[in-house]
């Protein structure tokens, strides 16, 4: 998809909006890139996610038009996301090999979610805000400053599923147009360079993975956790947090006994007066009162 002049430089940015405006320009990557593989996810694997998906989303709360679950074994079950996983893997290398910026550090994956959007809103229970706009023009990196790479793969077909629900890349120009199609990916840069949107939709339900990457240098805690194992590290910390505990353990045990000591004991030994101190003065009304043991 070619990429027109940023509509999002010569206006948001220009205003301050958003905050971090100047932060998104300074970092990688610095150009916008924009492409689309089709038949990324085969038939079988876009069913079986798909089936996964509207099973983990029964009992989900809605946002206007929209429902999303975050993946994982206990949402989509074992297998499911165990392809799901695969997929995120064959993404992060594909997009390291086609639009990441040369010589960078390697790619993470710094979140993913799935999304239905569907028309008419769900209206019942489950509806906790039916006024939420689904399809507000946004950069994902403005969202989350981690997000350098946006990866889009659909479940569905435009025209066959749904009807309307187009991506929509904000030009300055013109709106770019790309049609999702079931197991079409859409990967691009997430800075203000790919202002997008969705068309709304006219009917059906749109079922579509959103997946985010980003530089080791802007990991998440989760991955950070995941490097320090793999690094190493946690050969040297997990001994050091096991000798921290147990000196813990080890002072809490002393306080406990010396509360076993007689008072009697505790304070057998004489009291130390330094000679120019004036002796101490007993005050007969006063009443040391010993705690029962």
């Amino acid at each position: 998809v070619e990429c027109g002049e940023g509509l999002a430089r010569n206006s948001l940015t220009e205003r301050g909006t958003p905050s971090n405006a100047s932060e998104l320009r300074k970092g990688p990557p610095q150009r916008c890139s924009r492409l689309v593989w089709d038949d990324f996810a085969s038939p079988l694997e876009v069913e079986k996610l798909k089936v996964a998906m509207t099973d983990g989303m029964v009992g989900m709360f809605h946002r206007g038009a929209e429902v999303s679950i975050v993946p994982d074994e206990h949402s989509l079950g074992q297998e499911a996301n165990m392809l799901f996983e695969a997929l995120v893997e064959r993404c992060r290398v594909l997009i390291s090999r086609s639009i990441a910026s040369p010589g960078t550090a390697p790619l993470q994956v710094v979140g993913s979610l799935m999304r239905r959007v569907q028309f008419p809103s769900e209206d019942g229970s489950l509806q906790v805000d039916l006024k939420h706009d689904t399809y507000v023009a946004h950069a994902d990196q403005a969202n989350v400053l981690a997000y350098e790479y946006s990866a889009l793969l659909y479940f569905s077909t435009a025209d066959i599923d749904f009807g309307g629900g187009r991506l929509l890349f904000a030009d300055a120009d013109v709106d770019r147009e790309v049609e999702p199609m079931a197991g079409r990916l859409v990967a691009f840069t997430s800075g203000l360079e790919n202002l997008h949107r969705v068309e709304p939709l006219a009917w059906g339900s749109r079922y579509i993975v959103g997946m985010w990457f980003g530089h080791v240098g802007v990991q998440s805690g989760t991955q950070v956790a995941a490097n320090i194992r793999s690094s190493g590290l946690a050969d040297f910390a997990a001994p050091m947090i096991a000798l921290v505990a147990l000196l813990a353990l080890a002072l809490e045990l002393m306080r406990f006994v010396w509360r076993l000591v007689p008072a009697s004991q505790q304070s057998s030994a004489p009291d130390f007066v330094p000679e120019s101190s004036p002796a101490p003065v007993e005050h007969p009304h006063k009443v040391v009162r010993r705690r029962a043991m």
